[in-house]
Parts: C-alpha cells; sequence; structure tokens
C-alpha cells in the first residue's frame, strides 16, 4: 500500500470517527430529552421569542450550552430562521455575552462547513488529477 491510499484510508476513518461522535451526541440529546428536537422545531418555525427565552431559562446554568447547540444545530439545518436564538440570547445573557454566542455557534458551522469541503476533494499536486 502506498502513502496515498494510507492517507486515504485514514481521512476516511477520520469521516467516519467524526459521523459517528455526531450521531452519538444527537441520539444522545434524543435519549435524555426526547422533546428537545420537536420542541426547537416548533419554537423556531413559530418564532415565539417568549417561549424560547422561557425554554431555555428551564435549563438554568446550562442556558448557555443548550443556546449554543441550538444555534449551531439551526445553522446546520439552514432553512430554520435564527433570529429568535440570536435575540433570545441578548435578552438572557445580555448584548455582548449574547452576540459571542450566537457569533460563535455561526463561526462552528462555518468551520464544519469548511472542513467538509476541504475533506471532499483529493489531495493532490497535479491539476486535472
Amino acid at each position: 500500500m502506498n502513502k496515498a491510499d494510507l492517507e486515504e484510508k485514514q481521512e476516511r476513518r477520520m469521516r467516519y470517527g467524526f459521523l459517528a461522535l455526531l450521531l452519538l451526541v444527537l441520539g444522545g440529546i434524543h435519549f435524555m430529552d426526547p422533546a428537545f428536537y420537536p420542541t426547537v422545531y416548533q419554537l423556531s418555525k413559530s418564532g415565539d421569542l417568549g417561549g424560547t427565552i422561557t425554554y431555555l431559562r428551564g435549563f438554568g446554568v446550562y442556558a448557555v450550552f443548550v443556546s449554543f447547540f441550538i444555534d449551531v444545530v439551526i445553522n446546520i439545518v439552514g432553512f430554520l430562521p435564527s433570529i429568535f436564538i440570536s435575540t433570545a440570547n441578548g435578552l438572557i445573557f445580555g448584548l455582548f455575552w449574547g452576540t459571542m454566542i450566537s457569533w460563535l455557534g455561526r463561526n462552528i458551522r462555518r468551520y464544519d462547513f469548511f472542513l467538509g469541503y476541504a475533506c471532499s476533494f483529493p489531495k493532490s499536486g497535479k491539476a486535472g488529477d
């Protein structure tokens, strides 16, 4: 086996590992709180800001992490509006920290798409390969 085949095999393992980790995290969230995804979907679809704030405050000290995760998921899905979670972040955590949480959520999504794009094409030094 040559070096290129080994690198390709290693990249494939890494992709499958990331996919398995993502599915494990998403499945674990559903296992811990089966109403999480339907609630987030309904709140994002309706744009109910008061409901979103109440829902996030229900997580107590973990509200920052939940809000960040919701922001990342909404940005990855792409068709759900994210303005409601950004506004809720600002109202719950203050202007500075709310903006930082929303900004980090969007940048994680961009980084994720960049990695997917960068790993999708073979690394070749020759044009047309």
